[in-house]
Parts: C-alpha cells; sequence; structure tokens
C-alpha cells in the first residue's frame, strides 16, 4: 500500500508536467 501511495504521489505530478509541456510544444511548433 505504501508503494502505490509513493508511486501515486510522483505520478500525477509527472503526468500533469508531461502534458502541460505537450501542450506547450503544441502551441510552438503549431
Amino acid at each position: 500500500m505504501l508503494t502505490n501511495n509513493r508511486k501515486q504521489r510522483w505520478l500525477l505530478p509527472t503526468v500533469l508536467a508531461a502534458i502541460m509541456l505537450i501542450v506547450i510544444a503544441g502551441a510552438l511548433l503549431g
């Protein structure tokens, strides 16, 4: 359970950062 909580803790901000990077890259390229 602790491992899952730790994974979710860094997984959410990582996914959000990745989405933001993709959106910014798309805006710059598009």
